[in-house]
């Protein structure tokens, strides 16, 4: 207390002293979520995760901030952590798109500009916006800046979808929700003695393998309308595998076939 510490315990103190117990608690809480998932990570076959894998792998239900769940990743997969363990180093595989982030908060997708858009065609931070004039004409706008009609203002876009589809397009309607909640996508049922034997036959490279869930759901679909529909409302009509694997050479294939 800021007593025991020879501070006098002002108003301002004790409301710091407040703060400072709450945060300790938050950053306990954070460890113990951690361990958990770590614990789970360890049963799945995966002994020694690095830090984003760790953070792919937390609660989605957990109520601590998520910088408080990084420090405590950090603190627990360190060089002083006791789960740390040096890897060799391997020629990663570089993806087409960029990895989408879960937040651990809620189960929802954070925002990655140059991410592959989840539940729809593109990238997240390129879409089209419909606005609407004073004079209540309509117009189109690409929103980033990705491609050259970026920004521009596509002034009988809207009129042209509505002819060629008879359609209405009311910009007060409802529409299908943006996809992120991932918590409908089924867990995956591979066990951890078969998550081994397929990190062996990647060579021991855990990053080449990812049971997360907008990983398979991704990978479970195409980029069909349905695809787009399923993901979207959570109606899930396909099946999700298992596990995604990045092989890099043939010899990794003929091992993963094998195993199939």
């Amino acid at each position: 207390s800021f007593e025991q510490l020879g501070v006098n315990s002002t108003p301002t103190n004790k409301a710091v002293g407040k703060i400072l117990s709450k945060l300790v608690q938050q950053f306990e809480l954070a460890e113990k979520i951690v361990d958990e998932a770590l614990e789970n990570l360890h049963s799945k076959g995966f002994h020694s995760p690095d830090e984003k894998h760790v953070i792919q792998y937390l609660p989605a239900s957990a109520q601590v901030p998520l910088l408080l769940m990084q420090v405590a990743v950090k603190v627990k997969v360190s060089p002083a952590g006791a789960s740390h363990k040096k890897s060799k180093i391997t020629r990663h595989v570089k993806p087409l798109f960029a990895s989408s982030v879960v937040n651990a908060a809620n189960g929802q997708l954070q925002n990655n500009p140059n991410a592959e858009a989840f539940g729809a065609w593109g990238y997240q931070d390129s879409c089209f916006v419909l606005n609407v004039k004073p004079d209540k004409s309509k117009y189109v706008m690409m929103k980033g800046k990705r491609y050259a009609i970026s920004g521009k203002p596509l002034t009988g876009l809207a009129d042209f979808v509505a002819k060629e589809l008879n359609a209405v397009i009311d910009p007060n309607g409802v529409t299908f929700p943006a996809c992120g909640d991932l918590r409908h996508i089924p867990e995956s049922d591979l066990t951890a003695e078969s998550t081994s034997k397929i990190v062996a036959s990647l060579g021991g490279d855990e990053s080449r393998i990812s049971l997360r869930q907008a990983d398979r759901a991704r990978h479970g679909t195409g980029h069909s309308q349905e695809d787009m529909y399923d993901l979207r409302t959570g109606l899930i009509r396909f099946r999700v595998p298992d596990v995604v694997v990045w092989p890099e050479n043939e010899g990794e294939v003929q091992a993963l076939v094998s195993l199939a």
